[in-house]
């Protein structure tokens, strides 16, 4: 069994009650590791990341 690199894009939402961060993984569904939001307003990619699992 090898190690299995995902990579994914790591979003933030900015609002008035707090900051939200997303992690959205490209063609996965990782329950309790990211969410899929499309409707999060004013979400900027910060960073694209590698998350060794």
């Amino acid at each position: 069994m090898g190690v299995q690199e995902q990579t994914g894009y790591l979003f933030i939402n900015k609002s008035k009650d707090g900051i939200n961060i997303y992690f959205l993984f490209m063609g996965n569904d990782l329950p309790g590791c990211c969410t899929r939001d499309q409707d999060v307003p004013d979400r900027e990619a910060l960073k694209l990341y590698s998350q060794i699992l």
